[in-house]
């Protein structure tokens, strides 16, 4: 059962709000039933143009290393974004965390090669990050 909408089901769009979406693997917003004007794009291909009341970034935040080659990657990519929001935008963010309960139970993360290796603090560079805070 694929329950991974959930992470954004709560959350109370604006009714035909401009949502932009960065994915990896799967739309998270397309199985939603919200009144919003979806726009997609694929983390591994970002091309951003426009501004939106909304831009969600679930589980694709940790690829700025990838998409950013720079020391700030991070505070960059956010900074990338912030310029496409409209004013009063909001820019939704979920993250694996390395110290979440599935890694701490031995999950591994597909990212990493080893059970156990995103939880010890290693920062990759050029490579996505589990990250902590």
């Amino acid at each position: 059962m694929d329950i991974s909408h959930n992470i954004l089901k709560w959350y109370p769009f604006k009714e035909e709000a401009s949502v932009l979406e960065i994915y990896d693997e799967i739309s998270i917003m397309e199985k939603l039933n919200k009144n919003v004007k979806l726009t997609t794009c694929d983390v591994n291909q970002l091309q951003i143009q426009g501004e939106y009341d909304y831009i969600t970034l679930i589980g694709t935040y940790e690829k700025a290393p990838i998409i950013m080659k720079d020391k700030k990657c991070y505070s960059e990519f956010l900074k990338i974004l912030k310029q496409h929001l409209k004013p009063n935008g909001v820019i939704l963010l979920a993250i694996d965390n390395r110290l979440g309960v599935k890694y701490l139970s031995g999950a591994k993360n597909k990212n990493y090669s080893y059970i156990f290796e995103g939880i010890e603090s290693k920062v990759r560079n050029g490579q996505p990050n589990l990250l902590l805070k």
